[in-house]
């Protein structure tokens, strides 16, 4: 009797664990960035490298798109999420 609870309780467990990020409809939104580095490349092209850090805000929000754009000598990274 024990093994079925404990395997009932286990099954339950799983369950929640995969449904607990499905969110109805996904969330879309942007990464919130606490710090970055730029670190420029002697090349030619110049290359730039970008390393950007921050948290999101939840266990189930992913980075589901980086965008990067150049207007001039000025660049621009857009970091998207979604849960």
């Amino acid at each position: 009797m024990n093994k079925k609870i404990l395997l009932l309780g286990l099954i339950m467990l799983i369950t929640i664990f995969i449904t607990g990020c499905f969110s109805i409809p996904p969330t879309i939104g942007l990464a919130s960035v606490d710090e970055i580095d730029i670190l420029i490349l002697e090349s030619f092209p110049v290359q730039i490298n970008v390393i950007a850090k921050g948290n999101l805000p939840d266990p189930c929000t992913e980075i589901s798109e980086v965008l990067q754009e150049k207007e001039g000598n000025t660049f621009f990274i857009t970091i998207k999420t979604y849960s």
